[in-house]
Formats: structure tokens, sequence, C-alpha cells
């Protein structure tokens, strides 16, 4: 009949609907006898599960539908499989659904992703024991009150990546259980006191990708449990107060990719979190009290934002160990900007404005260990800025115009793999005198990019060291080699302006030659 040339579509829908019996009946009984009605009742019959088609298995507790076209599923389709624990039925071609769940007692995960729904009734999954729903990349943009009443058992819910603009079912029961709530790709704009006071086990809440403009105060007080809160890409304009006290499990708090502007005073009151990420959020100011009220934060990053001074409290954010300010536009680095950082171990600051580092900026950092100044053009720095870093295991200044003076570095020790790259006039003579302050373990590095300007920081050696390096690049670059005396080789490589043949240097190097070296530079 279908391929019966000699009927039209409005002959063929209602022959089709006289000769169907049963399930098939009944799926097209609402369907009027039309032409345009023909398409619709044959991809229904044609692409629907009949009932009990999975009778005979009655231990089945793994059922994976997925990829099948499936435009229409009724109840009766499970009959006689109540032990089946997982049923996949994504990437078809759904539009509604029934409360499949009532004939499978002891379903535990139900996937309806990527599908056509576009709305979920009332009582949808009511009185089932699954645990795990996707709802996910569907077209749904309105969830009934009673969606989830009474499903005790839920543990995660998926419904991201769809038109929802609303988490009010949350607030008439959606399980005391539920841990893991995916909601990120949809059209919430706002976000309430209440919103999450049935659902208080809520350890990972994902409302990203949202277009939320505003957040209440007491928005997450509820969710003692919580440990990811993800906020990132939204509108957020501003923050005025987030109570955040309590939220003692919190492991990470992202606000990236917005558009607060500006931190007001102790928005993030009682934060406590190992990772708080607001890079990305066009931050111009932060209030000097923004961290003030903060009980602990492991992992700051502010990177990517505006902004063009750093100071605040030091109250709340001593327990920080890693500090990232790169890629914004600071041009100045004061003596109490990192005062109350007595944890801190990392430290970035690259890809900012800096001309000025005051003397002291770093003089209560005794933790750090990585510290990144580079891609500051105007930057200009004494050696007694880094006077007090003793622990200090890497610090790298690329592509910085200015010259770094090693005059006064008396007081700093740099440990093992400390490495500083610069591309201006490093003061040879200064190096070498200063060469002591780095230890026989120290792969300390200077460099300039373009031409041979290229430079090691040499180390004091003993006569019974040995010298040997390779070429590389455009010039004779030397590295350091251990060659069996106490201390590795010194490590040299030729400026333009020295009195060095460059091309013998690099043939004799990959020749394998070496050359011994008594203290400081010495010509090939």
């Amino acid at each position: 009949m279908h391929d019966n040339r000699c009927l039209n579509k409005a002959q063929k829908i209602q022959h089709l609907k006289s000769k169907v019996r049963g399930e098939a009946e009944r799926i097209k009984q609402h369907l009027h006898i039309t032409a345009e009605n023909y398409d619709t009742a044959w991809d229904l019959l044609t692409h629907s599960v009949p009932e009990n088609c999975f009778a005979g298995f009655s231990h089945l507790k793994y059922l994976n539908l997925s990829h099948n076209s499936i435009s229409y599923l009724s109840v009766a389709a499970f009959e006689g499989i109540s032990q089946l624990e997982s049923l996949y039925l994504s990437y078809n071609k759904l539009s509604s659904i029934a409360n499949i769940a009532i004939k499978l007692r002891n379903l535990k995960s139900l996937d309806l992703s990527n599908n056509n729904l576009k709305y979920v009734g009332n009582y949808t999954f009511s009185n089932s024991t699954v645990r795990s729903i996707n709802l996910s990349t569907n077209a749904i943009s309105e969830i009934k009150t009673l969606t989830f009443s009474s499903v005790s058992d839920l543990q995660e819910l998926d419904l991201s990546n769809n038109a929802l603009t609303t988490l009010a079912f949350l607030n008439l029961g959606c399980g005391s259980d539920l841990k893991k709530l995916y909601f990120h790709k949809n059209m919430v704009d706002k976000v309430s006191n209440n919103t999450f006071a049935k659902v208080p086990s809520l350890e990972h809440l994902d409302l990203s990708y949202n277009v939320i403009q505003s957040i209440e105060s007491g928005a997450f007080i509820h969710l003692k449990k919580l440990e990811n809160l993800l906020l990132h890409n939204n509108r957020l304009f501003s923050i005025q107060i987030i109570n955040l006290e309590g939220l003692s499990a919190l492991l990470k708090f992202d606000l990236s990719y917005t558009e607060i502007g500006n931190f007001t005073k102790a928005a993030v009151s009682g934060l406590k979190t190992t990772i708080f990420n607001c890079s990305h959020a066009e931050l111009s100011y932060i209030h000097f009290d923004t961290f003030a009220e903060v009980e602990h934060i492991d992992i700051l990053d502010l990177s990517y934002n505006s902004l063009v001074t750093f100071e605040i409290n030091p109250k709340g954010i001593s327990s920080v160990e890693s500090l990232y300010l790169n890629n914004n536009q600071i041009t100045s680095i004061s003596n109490v900007s990192f005062a109350g950082f007595i944890e801190l171990q990392t430290l970035h600051l690259e890809f900012n404005n800096i001309v000025n580092i005051h003397p002291k900026a770093f003089s209560t950092l005794k933790s750090l260990k990585i510290l990144n100044l580079s891609d500051n053009k105007d930057l200009q720095v004494t050696g007694d800025v880094f006077s007090n870093l003793r622990g200090l295991a890497s610090l790298t200044m690329m592509n910085n115009k200015k010259s770094f003076d090693f005059q006064h570095t008396e007081n700093a020790s740099f440990e093992q793999d400390t490495t500083i790259h610069n591309n201006r006039d490093v003061d040879a003579n200064n190096v070498s005198n200063r060469a002591q302050y780095f230890p026989p373990d120290c792969a300390a590095t200077l460099s300039w990019w373009g031409g041979f300007r290229a430079l090691m920081i040499p180390k004091a050696m003993p006569d019974s060291a040995t010298h040997t390096g390779q070429a590389c690049g455009g010039g004779a670059r030397l590295r350091a080699a251990h060659c069996g005396g106490p201390t590795p080789g010194t490590t040299l490589i030729s400026r333009a302006d020295w009195d060095v043949d460059v091309r013998r240097q690099s043939a004799a190097l990959q020749r394998g030659s070496s050359e011994r070296l008594r203290g400081g530079f010495r010509r090939l």
C-alpha cells in the first residue's frame, strides 16, 4: 500500500486506519484522515516498538535501543521485563514519553537523550526506582511540576542542552537524594533563594551556559554537601553578595566567562573551596574587602580580566597557594599587593603592563616556588626584588624589553631548575659576578630571541670540571652537561657583539670537542 502509486496520501491514510488493530490503532486514533497526516501515521507505524515484543526475556537487565529512529513508545512495549535495570533510548525521534518506568520496577538508569522531546508531563517518572535520568539534548521547554514527584531514589538528573527557563520543578520534590544536576545550556536567567531547598544532597551543580543575570544571596545556602558549583558562561553583570557559608565540601567554584565587571565588598562571603575560577569575567575592579569574609581558597584564578591594580585585604587569602593574575592590565606591583599570601607557591603575572615592582613586593612570599613575569614589555627589575625568595624554583622572564639587573641579588637563592628568560640587554658582567648565587645543581638560563643574542648563566667551576655542549638553532647554544666533575658544566651562549667565531664554535661542538673552563666566561 505504501508504495502503491495509484493511491494518493488521503486514500492511503484512510486505508491504513481501517486495517490496523490493537496498539497500532491506538497510536493513530488521534490523527485525522488528511493527506498531510499520512507521513506522520506511516512513521508512527513503522518506527514504534510493538507491544510485548520483549515478553520472552524475563531476565533481561540491559536493553539498548539507541539510534533506531523510534518515534513512538508505549508502556505496553516493556511488558514482561520487570527485571530490567538499564534502558537506553537515545538518538531516536521520540517527541513524547509515557511513564514507562511504571512497568520497570527495577529500572536504575534511563537514557532519553538526543530525541525530540518538547515537554515532560506530570508523573512521568512517579513511583519508580530509577537513579539516573538523562534527558539532555532535546527541545524541552517545559517540565511539569509533578514530573519527578515520588522519585525517591533519583541521584543523577541531566537536563542539559534544552530550552528550559526555570528550575521551579525542583521545589515540589525531585528526590531528596539527588546528588548531580546537569542543567547547562538552558535559558534560566535567575536563581532564587529557595530554588535548591528541596535538594539538599546535591554534590554537583552545573548551571553554566545559561543566561543567568542575577543570583539571590541565599540561593545556595541549603547545599551543605555541594562539591562543584559551575556558573561559568552566563550573563552575570555583577555580584553583590553570594552567601556561601556552610558549603564546607566545595572543591570548585567557577564564575569564569561572565560579565561581572567588579567585585563588591564581601561578594563571596563564607567561600571555602579548593579552586575559585573568575577568569575571563571582565573584571576591572576588586574591592579591598572582596575576600575578607572568605574562609579558604587554594587556587585563585583572576586571569584574563582588565585589572589595573591588585591590592586586597590579606584577611581572607592567606591560604592561597596558586594565584593567576596573568593577562590583565596591571601596571605596578606595590609592597602590599601580596602581603597576605603567606602560603603562595605559584604566581603568574605574565602578559600585563607592569612597569615597576616595589623592592619589597615579594618579601612575604617565603613559600614561593614559581614566578612568571614574562611579556611585560616595559618591566625593569632590580635584583633586590628577589631577595628573600629562598625557595624559588622557577623564575621566567620572557619577551621583556628592559634590562634585568643582577647587581643586587646578594640575598637571593635560586634552587634547582630555576630558569630566567629575557629578551634584551642582560649585563654579562653582572651575571658572571652573581654566578655564586646559583648553586651547582641549578639550571639557570637567560636568553634573547633573534640572531645569536642568547646567554646562559655560568656557574663557578673547579678546575676538574669539564664543559661540553651541542650546537642548536641559528647560533652556538651550549647546554649544561655533567661530565664527571663534582658539579655540572658551566653553560655559555655567544652574543653577537662578542669577538667569537660562531662558525668555528659550532663546528667544534658538532665534532663533540670539549673545552676546559676555569671560572666565568671564556672565548673559544
